[in-house]
Parts: C-alpha cells; structure tokens; sequence
C-alpha cells in the first residue's frame, strides 16, 4: 500500500511539472504553437524555443493566445476553457511592460525601463542578483539577490541568459554618469515633467533618459539609449528610433 501511494504521488508530480513548463507565458515561446506572445494583440513566430522575424498583429477584436490559430476572438475566449489570453491585463512576462509597471525583465540579469507601456532602456542588474517581474514586494526592486528569490521560492521571469537585444542596443560609446548628469541638467531648462529624454550628441542617434524625484531636484537617474541600424534614429517626441532624422533633432 505505502508503495502504491508512493507511485500516485510520483505520477502527480510528474504531472504537475509537465503541466507547469506547457504552461502559457506572455514573452516566451509556447510549444503548442511556436509563438511568443509579445503583446495583447501581437507575437511573433518561433523556431527551436527562440523567435524569428518580425512582429505579427492581430486582427482587431482578437488576442494572441496558445491556440494553433494563435490569434483568437477576445469574446469567443468565455466558451474555450483551455484558450487563454497569454498576455491579458497585468501580465508580467518577459519583456512585457503592463499598466503602471515601471520595471520588466528581458533577460536573466536585464531589466527594461517602461515607458508608455514600452520598454525605453535597459539596465543590468547586480552579479549576484536576477530579474523578476513579479515579486510581489512593495518597494523592492525587479532585480532580486538570488539568495531572496530562492527563498521566495521565485525563478527568473526570463529563461535566457543572452542579453536583450531587440530594439535596444548598447551604447555605442561610453559616457560616464557625470557627463549624463551634465546633458540632464542642461536639457531639463524648461521642460515642466520629473522624466524625458535629451540628445547625447548631434547627431540624434543616441539619447540619454532623464529621471528627477522634483522639478528641483538635481538628483538624476540616467540611462543611455542608442539604436539598431535599421532605425538608426531617436526621436525624442514619440521615444522611438525611427529610421529617418526626426524633426525634434537640433542638428
């Protein structure tokens, strides 16, 4: 008898542990589908666990999910019981900024600054820590020491260990935080808002994000954007890089 309960118990973990890494996750590749789940309403196709191509929109009125159609009517969602809609409101995948949300994890050991609900930079976390987006901590940050994450009995949002590099690209040269500071304070004349972005350089292909806790502060928190070749531009107005000089450049 102990040893038939012992195998019922086995058999339900095995269970459980299948059950857990099919489950859909918004930010990851599904194997039910072969897509990620990037946004409400949009993914992207994959290909042995990593995504490929470029970003794929639904039709309006349907959402990305882990059916083989990916894309399915919201309101058809009531009657499909094992459809879900991957990346529904207050979803904290990888590389998912939700409504509020000024953190999210893109890799293992990155964390994306949100801004409109998009990620604007990135940041490394610590050596010794790792990203989790849903911590569930008040006043704690999403990099988390992997000791507290162990203990919290939390995994890193993100599976991969490669550093993010989709739309965001490392600095093409190194600034130091002083000379961030510098740009901050000199574009911050004017400007009425606690964060915007301000130009590295003349040439608009690399910008600085400007962070200040009051209009008065001279404390700043600076991160360096640059952009993809393909988009070889950052317009300050829209927070995008764009592939042609934006008006907003001064040069």
């Amino acid at each position: 008898m102990i040893r038939l309960t012992a195998i019922v118990a086995i058999l339900a973990l095995g269970c459980a542990l299948a059950q857990g890494a099919d489950e859909p996750k918004c930010g990851v590749c599904q194997s039910a589908n072969d897509a990620l789940c990037v946004t409400e309403t949009s993914y992207y196709n994959c290909f042995d666990g990593n995504k490929y191509g470029n970003e794929i929109q639904c039709d309006a009125d349907y959402v990305c999910t882990n059916a083989d159609s990916i894309c399915v009517k919201e309101t058809d969602l009531v009657e499909l019981t094992d459809i879900v809609n991957v990346c529904g409101s207050g979803s904290s995948g990888c590389g998912v900024c939700s409504d509020n949300q000024m953190y999210t994890c893109v890799s293992k050991n990155q964390a994306g600054r949100c801004i409109n609900n998009a990620i604007s930079a990135v940041v490394d976390c610590k050596e010794d820590e790792i990203c989790v987006s849903d911590i569930g901590l008040a006043d704690v940050s999403v990099c988390v020491p992997q000791c507290a994450a162990d203990f919290l009995k939390k995994s890193a949002t993100c599976s991969g260990d490669d550093g993010y590099t989709t739309t965001t690209a490392a600095p093409a040269s190194t600034m130091s935080p002083s000379e961030r500071v510098a740009i901050c304070t000199q574009e911050s004349s004017g400007v009425s808002t606690l964060f915007f972005y301000a130009y590295a350089d003349t040439t608009c292909k690399s910008a600085i994000y400007c962070q200040r806790n009051s209009l008065t502060s001279d404390d700043w928190v600076t991160v360096p954007r640059t952009c993809p070749s393909s988009t070889p531009y950052f317009d300050t107005r829209t927070k995008a890089c764009v592939a042609t000089k934006p008006a907003s450049c001064p040069a």
